[in-house]
């Protein structure tokens, strides 16, 4: 049975094109139920036990700046974590 479900999601162009639209056409509104108002649904980093959701993906932009030792001047290409939060 999961192979026929599986075969009916194929990635031939067509395919492809509904596997996308099943995933991106989603409205904001409905990531917003259960996103922080950063809008990110990459993983975060929990500082401690008490930290929300908001100041953990804060935390997560916060760590990975200062791993990469970012600068004034520097720029970064962000994709995949969401609305876009490093554009801030």
């Amino acid at each position: 049975m999961r192979r026929v479900a599986h075969a009916l999601r194929r990635n031939t162009p067509r395919g492809s094109r509904r596997n996308i639209e099943a995933h991106y056409d989603l409205s904001n509104e409905f990531f917003a139920e259960f996103l922080d108002p950063t809008m990110m649904y990459s993983c975060a980093y929990f500082e401690t036990a008490e930290s929300t959701l908001e100041e953990a993906s804060i935390a997560k932009i916060d760590r990975i700046c200062r791993k990469l030792e970012l600068g004034p001047g520097d720029h970064v290409l962000e994709i995949g974590t969401g609305w876009g939060g490093f554009a801030a």
